[in-house]
């Protein structure tokens, strides 16, 4: 089920226990649902340069012992820049999480945040 959080100004969802979301648009754009395989696909092609995206992004601060816990995915930029940003994080990490911009199936940045 789609739902609006207007604290957050977002539409929100859950498929497959991977949170969805979606920012600054009024009406939910319901295309999206069927591009969710693409983004699926792109997480596994892409699944071993997300670990070193998320090493680089770890250095200084924890040891990585390869563990990463997908916390949601920010469809705010697919239907229009073919873009997804991806959150993870993990207890080692403590309340640091590292985000992964894919754009058309290839990594385009990564930061890390609190």
């Amino acid at each position: 089920m789609v739902q609006w959080d207007s604290s957050g100004e977002r539409w929100e969802f859950t498929v497959g226990g991977i949170d969805y979301a979606v920012h600054q648009n009024p009406i939910f754009d319901t295309s999206l649902i069927a591009k969710l395989p693409l983004v699926s696909e792109w997480l596994t092609d892409l699944d071993s340069q997300i670990d070193e995206e998320i090493r680089r992004n770890l250095k200084g601060w924890c040891e990585w012992t390869g563990e990463k816990d997908l916390v949601a995915i920010d469809l705010s930029g697919l239907i229009e820049r073919s873009e997804i940003d991806v959150s993870y994080a993990y207890d080692d990490w403590g309340d640091l999480g590292i985000n992964v911009v894919i754009q058309d199936g290839k990594i385009t940045g990564s930061y890390a945040g609190d």
